[in-house]
């Protein structure tokens, strides 16, 4: 878990081969003792690396979202297999937010409704709020602008109630 927590601080410092060298390291040592939940927190990181690649890219961006899902979608299958509804509905959004990103809404669509379901049910609602965020957008992007407004405004809400200023004023911009 250190391991992984340096590797995302070299990711945070745009030390690309550092990162690279130190995930990589994290993904064989939690491999090697049979840590599944810190092998998902590394392949997590190593999506997260490739997805603010794809972000911040306009050449290649979908071959980075594309990595980035890669990566996500194994974190999430160990999380399910560690029965982890909390630590899977969290990459659930982050692939549901890169498979938008990428244009494949019906893919963003089914993650962001079983994190969002999760969430309600385990009642987190800080990450409720950005969950319904990005399925209202996802919706915007299918022309379905009847079933974003209310999700827009409750993503609104929650960020207000939780006070992620941040949160709200994306929304509140995604919304207008």
């Amino acid at each position: 878990r250190a391991t992984t927590r340096q590797a995302a601080a070299y990711m945070l410092a745009r030390n690309n081969r550092q990162f690279e060298t130190t995930i990589e390291r994290a993904l064989t040592l939690s491999r090697a003792n049979g840590l599944r939940y810190e092998e998902a927190e590394a392949l997590y990181t190593r999506g997260t690396a490739y997805f603010v690649r794809g972000r911040s890219s306009m050449t290649g961006r979908n071959a980075q979202l594309g990595q980035a899902e890669t990566y996500f979608a194994q974190a999430h299958a160990i999380m399910r297999e560690l029965n982890d509804e909390i630590g899977a509905a969290q990459v659930a959004v982050r692939r549901g937010h890169a498979a938008l990103l990428m244009g494949d809404t019906a893919l963003a669509e089914g993650m962001l409704r079983e994190s969002i379901g999760i969430f309600e049910r385990r009642g987190v609602r800080q990450r409720l709020g950005f969950a319904q965020h990005q399925l209202a957008a996802t919706l915007v992007e299918q022309g379905r602008l009847q079933e974003a407004r209310p999700m827009f405004r409750s993503s609104v809400e929650l960020a207000r109630q939780s006070n992620l200023p941040l949160y709200e004023g994306n929304a509140l911009g995604d919304w207008a």
